[in-house]
């Protein structure tokens, strides 16, 4: 199964989930986003999807050393015990400019584009886990990615370190 999120040409987010032969596209726009929209298309969508992707970054995890970003897995893995939880967060006004920076956005298309995803990463996450996106019990470290993406991860490798260096296994 393969699993990816991209931009159009028209500049929407898309997700899309390749089971097999069936495709199932979400598509993030001002036009069809909506509280009640979001949640029948992730309800709709939902269990076999889900099903699939906990199977496969179990197997993953399972394997050896890995990094998994998104869809939960925090949630998925939370009974592991060798698992580094990170959740990467920044201010709003660093992700507009970053936004705009990577994907040629103006100031109103990134606001509201990163306002989508948001909304749609908390639904997601919420109908998976019960619990709240972002919420700081849910992870090891926390890390304030405005300080830019070098310094970021540089912090990210050093907590991993000290993990590994006073003795917990780290997968």
């Amino acid at each position: 199964m393969e699993f990816r999120q991209e931009r159009g040409k028209d500049n929407r987010l898309k997700t899309t989930v390749h089971p097999a032969v069936k495709e199932i596209w979400i598509i993030d726009t001002s036009q069809t986003f909506g509280t009640e929209k979001i949640s029948k298309i992730l309800l709709r969508i939902a269990p076999p999807v889900m099903l699939a992707q906990h199977r496969i970054i179990r197997k993953i995890a399972e394997n050896g050393s890995c990094v998994i970003v998104g869809r939960a897995a925090d949630y998925v893995l939370k009974d592991l015990d060798n698992v580094v939880k990170i959740f990467v967060y920044a201010p709003e006004e660093y992700r507009v400019q970053r936004v705009m920076e990577v994907y040629r956005d103006t100031p109103e298309e990134a606001a509201c584009n990163i306002r989508h995803s948001d909304y749609a990463r908390g639904a997601y996450y919420r109908s998976i886990s019960g619990s709240e996106w972002g919420e700081r019990h849910s992870y090891n470290l926390m890390i304030d990615s405005s300080c830019g993406v070098e310094k970021s991860a540089d912090c990210i490798v050093r907590y991993i370190m000290q993990r590994e260096s006073a003795g917990a296994k780290i997968k």
